[in-house]
C-alpha cells in the first residue's frame, strides 16, 4: 500500500519507509496505527489533488 502511494526516488521511498515504520513503532494497537496509516494516505493524496487544481488552474488564466 505504501509503495502504491509514493512516486519518486527508491532512495527518499526507503527514508520514509524507515521513518513510517520508527513512528509505528511508538503505537500500542492495531487500530492506532490503521488510523495513522489511512490520515497519512488522505493526507498524500489532498496534496497531490491540490497540486494538480493549482497548476491547472494556473494553465487556465494564462
Amino acid at each position: 500500500m505504501i509503495a502504491s502511494l509514493h512516486c519518486g526516488s527508491s532512495r527518499t521511498w526507503s527514508t520514509k519507509y524507515s521513518t513510517f515504520q520508527s513512528h509505528n513503532k511508538a503505537f500500542k494497537s492495531d487500530s492506532q496505527r490503521l488510523a495513522f496509516s489511512l490520515r497519512s494516505s488522505v493526507a498524500k493524496r489532498c496534496s497531490h489533488l491540490n497540486a494538480a487544481l493549482c497548476d491547472r488552474s494556473s494553465q487556465q488564466n494564462s
